[in-house]
């Protein structure tokens, strides 16, 4: 899991809860009243894409690794493995393609005729 391996620092980017649990992170929403999400409270234990994120049993969320376990269902990354992240964090498992279709994205967008006054 990249998760497991997350650094507190990954270039000029901070993770201040990387080494938290996600029972850490809900014993403190629950003890400091931090609003959350109101679709945790209807069985997701992490919020993503509607057509690959399901419902996942409360007793089940606090296991390890747990907290993701309703994502990506049915999806694979570009390697064939089973997808774990959405492409924000590094990693080749982690969305590696990004950076290129990010790229390919740009360079469909500069090769289009601009409107001229």
């Amino acid at each position: 899991d990249d998760r497991a391996s997350l650094h507190c620092w990954e270039g000029a980017k901070l993770n201040p809860l990387a080494f938290w649990s996600f029972e850490d992170c809900w014993i403190y929403l629950r003890n400091n009243d931090v609003p959350y999400h109101p679709l945790h409270d209807d069985g997701f234990s992490s919020i993503g894409d509607v057509h690959s994120t399901i419902r996942v049993d409360h007793d089940e969320w606090m296991g390890y690794g747990n907290e993701r376990k309703g994502r990506f269902v049915g999806m694979k990354d570009a390697d064939g493995k089973t997808k774990t992240e959405c492409g924000l964090h590094g990693g080749a498992s982690a969305g590696a393609l990004a950076p290129k279709a990010k790229r390919a994205k740009v360079e469909e967008q500069a090769e289009r005729p601009t409107a001229t006054a």
